[in-house]
């Protein structure tokens, strides 16, 4: 009984994260969301509201990004919405998701996670990168490889130099 009030109560909690960072939920593997999940893209962006999409659709602590879904790709090709490719490294790998040889218990257990982020000072170097025009794609597939390759490659980099980023 433990055990499911904790998960209750975590869910209350993530359930108010949810609705106050105006997150548009996606039921993986659902056709019907995806379709609403591209609209509601659009809409907000029609709207004058920027977008944050992590494209990978899960985390992997310890590693740079894997596959990215193209989705929000074809959403950006089909209705001309130019791309801000952000890389994201987290000098902690405080990331949650998929259990992997290098991950740790923090990485795949969820209470676990929320005990370590909120133990310490988290460092998150940010990098923007130059504005993607997509009007200069004839198709989703570039683009995303494109994307990919950016966001990969500074994260590279940053593991990479993340000790001397960080001592500076």
């Amino acid at each position: 009984k433990n055990d499911a009030q904790n998960e209750y109560n975590l869910f209350g909690i993530t359930k108010n994260i949810i609705k106050n960072f105006r997150t548009i939920n996606y039921i993986r593997g659902d056709k019907k969301s995806g379709q609403n999940v591209r609209q509601q893209i659009v809409n907000k962006i029609k709207k004058g509201y920027s977008v944050l999409i992590f494209p990978e659709g899960k985390s992997i602590p310890h590693d740079k990004p894997h596959d990215f879904y193209k989705g929000s790709f074809e959403v950006a090709i089909q209705n001309n919405i130019d791309i801000q490719p952000i890389t994201l490294y987290y000098y902690d790998k405080i990331g949650y998701g998929i259990k992997t040889p290098n991950t740790e218990l923090h990485n795949y257990d969820i209470q676990y996670n929320l005990l370590f982020i909120s133990s310490k000072p988290n460092y998150c170097i940010v990098n923007y990168h130059p504005l993607v025009d997509v009007s200069k794609y004839n198709d989703s597939e570039q683009l995303y490889n494109d994307v990919h390759q950016i966001i990969s490659n500074k994260w590279n980099d940053f593991e990479n130099n993340s000790k001397k980023i960080i001592e500076n």
